[in-house]
């Protein structure tokens, strides 16, 4: 996210910077509701993943989805938007490591 308030300071506030970043706080907003209270579940004890609800399940594979589809926007937002930004190296920067993170999420996505 700060590479992305970066990139957008030094871009004049260009829509298509906030839009992105508009996907990547939706995005992290998703991963940290979920991936991170798991992890700290996880790690407390293996009996909760035992007793984790369906409804429970079903919740975090929702949050999981929405931040793939958001990613799926967000990749189509920069593939459309390489000639305008694709010669700025934090751009490139944001772009490898959204794309990581989008190659991740899809082994998850269901």
């Amino acid at each position: 996210m700060k590479n992305v308030r970066y990139l957008i300071n030094q871009n004049s506030f260009d829509e298509i910077l906030l839009q992105l970043f508009e996907y990547i706080c939706t995005i992290h907003g998703f991963i940290s509701s979920t991936i991170d209270p798991l992890i700290q579940q996880i790690q407390k004890s293996n009996e909760y993943i035992q007793s984790i609800s369906s409804s429970e399940i079903l919740l975090h594979l929702n949050s999981l989805n929405n931040a793939y589809d958001i990613c799926s926007s967000a990749k189509r937002l920069i593939n459309q938007n390489k000639n305008k930004f694709g010669h700025i190296q934090i751009f490139s920067t944001i772009t490898n490591s959204l794309f990581h993170f989008y190659d991740n999420l899809k082994v998850l996505k269901l």
